[in-house]
C-alpha cells in the first residue's frame, strides 16, 4: 500500500467506517452476531418439532432487519390447524427477539425443499 493510502486511512478513520458499514448495507452483507442467533434459534425449532431443516436468510439494511425462515416439514404429516401454525410463528418471532417496526419476519412451512431456497 502506499504511504499516501496509509496517511489517509490513519488520518480519516470515521469516514472509512462509514463507508465500510454502508458498502455492507447495500451488498446485502449479514451480521454475524444475527445470523448466529437466527440460526441458533432455526435449529432449535427444528430439533423441538421434528422438522427436516431450515433455510435462513438474514440481512441488515440501514435501520431494518430482514430475516427469512422456511423449514422443511416432512411430507404425510397430519394436518395442523393455521392456529396452530401461527402459535408456532409468534414463538419463533419472540425467541429471535424484540419486534419492531424496523423488523421484517417471514417464516414458512413447505414440505417441498425447493420453496424454501
Amino acid at each position: 500500500m502506499s504511504d499516501l493510502v496509509l496517511v489517509c486511512i490513519a488520518i480519516m478513520p470515521g469516514p472509512f467506517a462509514t463507508v465500510r458499514k454502508a458498502l455492507s448495507q447495500i451488498l446485502l452483507i449479514t451480521p454475524e452476531d444475527l445470523l448466529s442467533q437466527v440460526e441458533t434459534v432455526a435449529s432449535q425449532v427444528v430439533e423441538q418439532h421434528g422438522f427436516l431443516s431450515h433455510r435462513a436468510f438474514v440481512a441488515r439494511v440501514g435501520r431494518g432487519t430482514q430475516i427469512e425462515l422456511a423449514f422443511i416439514v416432512p411430507e404425510h404429516w397430519l394436518a395442523r390447524r393455521l392456529e396452530e401454525w401461527d402459535m408456532l410463528r409468534d414463538q419463533i418471532g419472540e425467541a429471535l427477539g424484540k419486534d419492531s417496526a424496523d423488523r421484517w419476519l417471514t417464516i414458512v412451512f413447505t414440505t417441498d425443499p425447493e420453496w424454501a431456497n
